[in-house]
């Protein structure tokens, strides 16, 4: 199957995306939003998938308003790679401007803060969601708070929801000896650590995870909290 990946810009996840895809045996397309303007035709070296190309002249948009305007260049990319299926998100750009193509099927992909945060700025950007939802066959999640919020905003049917699950592999993953001598350095041989990878962005909650975990500790001092990463 051809299948048409079409996504904002290029990160870690859209390139494990579009891998599995192809080793599934599909013939994998990348088209990224990020790169309206710059005509472009090769193979993505991240993900080994063939990177479809924007016609000259489209200028880059952003948010639901710019979509409409994307349209005609849209339309043109799905004559020239003429995809089987069209997987795009997020969900009021990629997503948005798929439904106004009108191309069947179409997977409409959330990636989470799409629906949770920005289906509520205002009017333009809830119709744009009400849209691309109305207008996609499946839509792929990855938590019951998103599945929850399509049921919200548009009775969306559950039979067309995928939810892939978050886990951990534990047979690549798994407890073994500190190494590195960490928990002795730190005097933390007896404690039981939370660890955090987390952007410290309010997006995150990551003020509800220090408030939870000053009330845990304040029952049990073994407990301690490591926090990767940076933010704001």
């Amino acid at each position: 199957m051809r299948i048409l990946y079409f996504t904002h810009g290029d990160t870690v996840h859209d390139r494990r995306f579009l891998q599995r895809i192809k080793e599934f045996g599909h013939e994998a397309w990348s088209l990224r939003l990020s790169e309206a303007g710059r005509a472009r035709s090769d193979e993505d070296r991240a993900s080994g998938a063939l990177r479809a190309s924007w016609p000259k002249g489209t200028p880059f948009a952003e948010g639901p308003d710019g979509m409409q305007d994307l349209l005609p260049a849209f339309l043109e990319v799905l004559a020239d790679v003429r995809p089987q299926l069209v997987h795009a998100g997020p969900v009021q750009s990629c997503g948005y401007l798929t439904a106004m193509s009108e191309f069947h099927p179409f997977l409409l992909m959330s990636w989470g803060s799409d629906l949770l945060v920005d289906a509520e700025r205002d009017a333009a950007w809830r119709r744009s969601t009400s849209i691309a939802l109305q207008g996609s066959d499946l839509l792929l999640c990855d938590s019951t708070a998103v599945r929850s919020k399509a049921h919200a905003l548009v009775g969306y049917d559950d039979s067309r929801i995928i939810q892939f699950p978050w886990g951990v592999n534990l047979h690549a993953f798994r407890p073994g000896a500190d190494q590195r001598g960490l928990r002795h350095r730190l005097g933390w041989d007896d404690s039981f650590i939370v660890l955090s990878t987390r952007s410290w962005e309010p997006i995150y909650g990551i003020d509800t995870l220090l408030e939870a975990f000053r009330r845990a500790h304040a029952k049990e001092s073994r407990i301690k909290l490591i926090l990767l990463g940076s933010g704001s």
